[in-house]
């Protein structure tokens, strides 16, 4: 009998669930709409302040950990490794940013100077294209032919940035 009960509980529960989320979860797929440029933004994006962005992202390595490409309609659809062009790890200090570069026959780094514009939440620079931070750190990014992609980083550990630095060939201009 007890088990009838907490079976009979569970099914409410996901009826419950089933019934009230169902139209909610079809308008939550479509987390990106076009701003006047074009550009897919993140449709609940909470605005990351220079002071966050500069304690959160400034002063840590960031690597590549996943990747969704936007679709027209503003959804999402997974990729792979190589599937965006090749990833990129990032580097912030107060002024300047080191980009890693993957590529099939070398690996390079490139440094420049970039500005955080915290009214749209993005990194300005001439080494990244585009790049709305959403949160920290998930980003929507220009990958050339693949279009625009959520890109999700996760913070390095010291000895990676240190091993990126080294091994990664300086085509700084």
């Amino acid at each position: 009998m007890k088990y009838y009960k907490l079976l009979q509980i569970l099914c409410f529960a996901l009826l419950t669930q089933a019934m009230t989320c169902g139209e909610d979860f079809g308008e939550l797929t479509n987390s990106y709409r076009k701003n006047q440029e074009g550009r897919p933004e993140y449709q609940w994006i909470m605005t990351i302040d220079a002071d966050r962005f500069n304690s959160n992202v400034v002063g840590r390595g960031w690597k590549w950990k996943s990747a969704c490409r936007i679709t027209e309609d503003g959804t999402t659809e997974a990729l792979g490794f190589t599937d965006n062009g090749y990833p990129r790890d990032y580097y912030f200090t107060a002024d300047s940013v080191v980009v890693f570069e993957y590529y099939k026959d070398r690996n390079v780094r490139r440094g420049g100077t970039y500005s955080y514009d915290e009214t749209r939440n993005t990194v300005v620079s001439p080494l990244i294209e585009y790049m709305q931070v959403s949160e920290i750190l998930m980003t929507v990014e220009w990958c050339g032919t693949m279009g625009y992609v959520e890109n999700h980083y996760e913070e390095m550990l010291p000895y990676e940035l240190n091993a990126r630095m080294l091994g990664f060939k300086d085509e700084s201009q």
